[in-house]
């Protein structure tokens, strides 16, 4: 006989209160019993239970008589409740993720949303606008005639689904980031060599980041800011990478949770964060944000009977920017990432056979830059050979 044939038979048809519970949490679930009118066990026996001993015979017999309650974490595969006690925060949690659906039950103490979390799991704990269910037990059902009452909103099994999907409000994911980041790459800090313990770099580097949305863009070899929550990027140079760091982590040192981080502050200590977001922070930009992919949209076409210098290009790029209120990336850092980007795009590649002003100049023919205002006839000599970056003409 199958599980759930097992299940239907012989628990939905003899007890309607379990039928309901397992209909509704699913059969993956483990449930426990309560002594009539309690909130908690009677002992700890019921830590450690497994899902197979909590369909034995024996425990079955132990529910028919019990209040019930439902046991949170690995389990019930990882079953977590959400408490709102706060009928706002449950209606702004819910536009948050309008596509959520999933068990809802009501109870004395509010509501809860169930869900079953793939990966990472927080801890149980208060967050600024709900609780967080992760281990422990709930209590779901008061079998007393007039005892408290217990009812279910939304009939559908938990949603499966992994943690990082769920969107929380900004004073939530600030207050989730230490956990979410120490998941990934460890605790704050790290035992030294001589006993002591010192700073991991990673795990402030990749906080920092998340905290202030700091981007690395590997093939530009530049920083990106974009606040939390939006989606408009912006260049940043690594000092000012540096200033939003040293201004972070002084925020970070009122908060006790913290200790003493002053160190992270230091030349040393910005240096090795620095060098760590080129590792944990990296990312590519939207192509609707990427800046370089709008000027190269907007302001390079291709035409055969046209050049441009790579001069003429950053003066064309840095007005550009200049248009939409940007800061533009410094020249020498330009000059290295439009190469690539102009070859994927219109195949072009530099050559050092342009001239202006009667002189040599790098750049690209059959590309022209602005609407007219770089616009030049190729100009190049009859026979011109480019060998190793130097020009000879017969």
């Amino acid at each position: 006989m199958n599980t759930r044939s097992f299940i239907e038979n012989s628990i939905m048809e003899l007890d309607p209160v379990l039928d309901k519970l397992y209909r509704s949490f699913g059969l993956s679930t483990v449930f426990i019993p309560l002594p009539l009118g309690q909130q908690a066990p009677a002992n700890d026996k019921w830590r450690g239970i497994t899902l197979e001993r909590s369909r034995s015979s024996a425990h079955l017999n132990l529910l028919w008589n019990s209040d019930i309650a439902v046991v949170c974490g690995p389990a019930s595969f990882n079953l977590c409740g959400v408490r709102f006690k706060d009928v706002s925060a449950l209606a702004k949690f819910r536009q948050l993720n309008p596509e959520l659906k999933t068990l809802t039950t009501q109870h004395p103490d509010g509501v809860w949303l169930w869900l079953k979390i793939i990966g990472f799991v927080p801890k149980t704990q208060w967050l600024p606008e709900c609780f967080w269910q992760s281990h422990g037990f709930v209590k779901v059902h008061d079998r007393r005639p007039h005892g408290e009452e217990y009812g279910v909103l939304e009939s559908v099994e938990p949603e499966l689904i992994a943690f990082a999907s769920i969107c929380w409000s900004k004073e939530t994911t600030a207050w989730l980031l230490p956990e979410i980041v120490a998941s990934d790459y460890g605790n704050s800090s790290e035992p030294a060599e001589n006993g002591a313990s010192r700073p991991n770099y990673a795990f402030w580097a990749r906080y920092f980041s998340l905290a202030r949305g700091i981007r690395y863009v590997p093939t530009q070899k530049s920083f990106y800011h974009c606040e939390p929550g939006e989606n408009d990027w912006a260049y940043l140079t690594e000092e000012r990478v540096q200033d939003l760091c040293v201004r972070w982590i002084m925020q970070l040192k009122k908060s006790k949770d913290h200790g003493r981080i002053t160190v992270l502050a230091q030349p040393e200590g910005l240096k090795r964060i620095l060098l760590s977001l080129r590792v944990v922070a990296v990312g590519e930009l939207p192509p609707e944000q990427d800046v370089m992919v709008q000027f190269l949209d907007e302001c390079v076409t291709a035409d055969a009977d046209s050049n441009a210098t790579t001069e003429e290009l950053f003066t064309a790029f840095a007005a550009f920017c200049a248009s939409r209120d940007l800061a533009p990336m410094p020249k020498a850092i330009f000059w290295r990432v439009i190469g690539p980007l102009l070859n994927e795009r219109f195949g072009v590649r530099n050559c050092h056979c342009l001239v202006r002003d009667g002189a040599w100049r790098r750049g690209y023919n059959g590309v022209r830059a602005g609407c007219d205002s770089f616009r030049t006839k190729r100009t190049t000599r009859t026979t011109v050979e480019v060998t190793n970056n130097r020009v000879s003409s017969a």
